[in-house]
């Protein structure tokens, strides 16, 4: 049997939060919660939880924006996962921050225009 990890979704559509299971250490899963083929971390909380987002967000039509500043001072364009991360062995694991706190900590831009 797999382990499995908790996440958090940000849903800029949805304008929503909500908790998913992934299995540890499948990227593929990653994938395809963010949309795309490549994603990439936009940014590490201090208790080691990390955002991850599509790479090429920024490149997609009809894209909605969400802000974290607390670790990106810039707009991010899709879904994004927030996992944990394990400082020591680099792997995924539970995350940390509550839907509550990540709530506060989101604002929903929606479509941006060029």
């Amino acid at each position: 049997m797999s382990e499995k990890v908790k996440a958090l979704i940000i849903d800029p559509f949805l304008q929503n939060i909500y908790e998913k299971m992934f299995k540890k250490g499948d990227i593929k899963q990653i994938q395809e919660a963010v949309g795309g083929n490549y994603f990439t971390s936009a940014g590490t909380f201090d208790n080691f939880d990390v955002l991850f987002v599509d790479d090429e967000g920024l490149f997609k039509d009809n894209q909605k924006f969400f802000t974290l500043k607390e670790l990106n001072s810039q707009p991010l364009a899709g879904v994004g996962v927030v996992m944990g991360g394990n400082r020591e062995t680099g792997d995924t694991e539970d995350v940390k921050i509550s839907e509550v706190d990540l709530a506060l900590k989101v604002e929903w831009l929606g479509e941006l225009k060029q």
